[in-house]
């Protein structure tokens, strides 16, 4: 049996907040399943790991080279999604792709969520081997969603068809589309996700400062799942991401998703995609006035979200750790 030192530098934080946090806890559930064993710091082990880019990881990925250790890298981190993110981001990300360069370039098998992920990857001049692997949904997780409807509609005080988002609150996420959408509407809008006051542009308040009477922005919450099964129309105007698993997790909730046209969602078939603030506001509203097309799409992101299982990752990823010991 195959031990991989599965290492998520800042882990406890990270565990518990945010896609990379989710994505590694399904790495390792689907590692359990296709009978790979992930070990901790310390102990023996046949490949490494890493999920995350910081100091620590880099010095990991130095010492599986000096080793001879097979080295693999999960691309969650690049300069494009730092993009409008938090203050500054913009400026750093520059300097970010450099060093992502040189980090990634260690790597013996690079995994990308995406393809259109492992395309900006290979933008960077790199020439290591990349895989695409999804990162994944656990669909044990999805039960009770009435139960958690209920629940979180009582919470938030949420009554009629509400249009919701989930994640942390950004401008790449498309923040000011939300807001301008909900303008058009007398639904609600929820943001189900944490506002890092202090910590974004000032841009970013002026948009939270504009928002109409009709959107809400809930702050952390401890139960993605259950705002999904809360909302009703998924609006996801984000204009970057490695994969986005809300949309995933929306997926499996049956929820009908207007998103982005971006090539990160060339993938998908049964999105609703929109490219201007306008064509958002119609294809919402459309979505709202008639619950019979929000089922039958929600029903159609349902089924795809099933090429994502655990039990494919799995395979995926034993077969890609295989090839290196």
């Amino acid at each position: 049996m195959i031990r991989v030192f599965h290492y998520l530098e800042l882990e406890r934080k990270l565990l518990t907040s945010g896609g990379i946090g989710v994505a590694t806890q399904n790495q390792r559930k689907a590692m359990t399943l296709a009978g790979i064993t992930a070990v901790g710091k310390g102990e023996a082990h046949d490949v490494v790991h890493l999920c995350t880019v910081g100091p620590k990881s880099f010095a990991y990925a130095k010492l599986a080279k000096h080793k001879g250790t097979p080295l693999v890298m999960s691309t969650h981190t690049t300069a494009e999604d730092f993009k409008g993110s938090f203050a500054m981001s913009d400026t750093a990300a520059p300097s970010l792709r450099k060093y992502l360069k040189t980090f990634y370039s260690m790597a013996d098998v690079l995994i990308a969520p995406t393809q259109y992920t492992a395309d900006l990857i290979r933008s960077y001049g790199l020439t290591n081997r990349i895989e695409v692997v999804s990162n994944g949904i656990d669909m044990s997780l999805f039960t009770g969603l009435k139960q958690r409807r209920e629940d979180y509609r009582k919470k938030y005080g949420l009554e009629g068809t509400v249009v919701y988002s989930v994640g942390h609150v950004f401008l790449k996420k498309g923040l000011e589309t939300f807001v301008n959408v909900a303008r058009t509407s007398d639904v609600p809008f929820v943001w189900f996700g944490r506002v890092y006051n202090g910590a974004h542009s000032a841009k970013t308040d002026d948009v939270l400062k504009s928002a109409p009477p009709n959107v809400r922005f809930t702050g952390w919450v401890e139960d993605a799942i259950a705002c999904h099964a809360a909302g009703d129309v998924f609006l996801f105007p984000t204009h970057n991401e490695n994969q986005g698993i809300v949309l995933l997790e929306a997926a499996a909730c049956g929820r009908a998703a207007v998103v982005r046209d971006i090539p990160v969602f060339n993938g998908w078939k049964s999105c609703i995609r929109a490219d201007d603030d306008q064509t958002f506001a119609k294809q919402v509203a459309a979505l709202v006035k008639d619950a019979s097309k929000r089922s039958r799409r929600g029903a159609a992101m349902k089924r795809e979200v099933r090429a994502h299982s655990l039990e494919s990752v799995g395979k995926k990823l034993a077969a890609i750790y295989e090839s290196l010991v």
